[in-house]
């Protein structure tokens, strides 16, 4: 019946709106992830950089890539 079929539209539609904020919401985290990435990319690529502060850098810049594989993972509808 129509109703049968409006009441699954309603449903299907709440449904998409959901998946459009789970992945929004993972979309925007990995934006400032990635723009955190670049930016230190370009503080490791300062000529100027002492060793022990290029280290620093990499291992912010690895705990980084693990956030962005963590998003990745446990964003889920």
């Amino acid at each position: 019946s129509t109703l049968a079929v409006l009441d699954q539209v309603k449903i299907n539609s709440s449904n998409a709106a959901s998946l459009i904020q789970v992945a929004s919401g993972a979309m925007s985290d990995q934006l400032n992830l990635l723009t955190n990435l670049q930016t230190l990319a370009a503080q490791s690529a300062d000529q100027s950089l002492s060793d022990t502060s290029r280290s620093l850098v990499n291992r912010s810049y690895v705990q980084l890539l693990a956030q962005v594989d963590d998003v990745a993972n446990r964003a889920r509808w």
